[in-house]
């Protein structure tokens, strides 16, 4: 019985990580206890000691609000991807990549315009 139990408790942390992963990067990264419930299959009462039992196994890191009731979540560490997971972040990583090039290419555009301006102030 005390294995099952543990079992139980495993799959319903890699339920609670199922769900934390598939939050978008941006935006709140905040899951409500209501979720968390329906997700691992616990009364709404006990999700935060699924939270618990993930931020003790190092799976995750963040803060258990208890007035709002919901886990705002600083750190993922998945276990293993499936093939959907591995899309998403792949997704996450292309659009990350894009937004470095566009904040270089914003970098390169500032200095070209300050370098044009210290042109000119030196010709006249």
């Amino acid at each position: 019985m005390a294995s099952e139990d543990a079992l139980l408790a495993k799959t319903r942390v890699q339920a609670l990580l199922g769900l934390l992963f598939a939050c978008p990067e941006h935006g709140p990264r905040a899951v409500s206890f209501a979720q968390i419930a329906k997700v691992c299959g616990v009364p709404e009462n006990d999700a935060d000691l699924v939270v618990i039992r993930a931020i003790e196994n190092k799976l995750t890191e963040g803060l258990i609000d208890g007035v709002d009731r919901v886990f705002r979540f600083t750190k993922l560490v998945p276990r293993a991807l499936n093939p959907s997971q591995i899309e998403q972040l792949a997704a996450k990583l292309e659009a990350w990549g894009a937004r470095v090039a566009a904040s270089g290419d914003l970098l390169l555009q500032s200095q070209a315009a300050s370098l044009a301006r210290l042109s000119m102030a030196v010709r006249t």
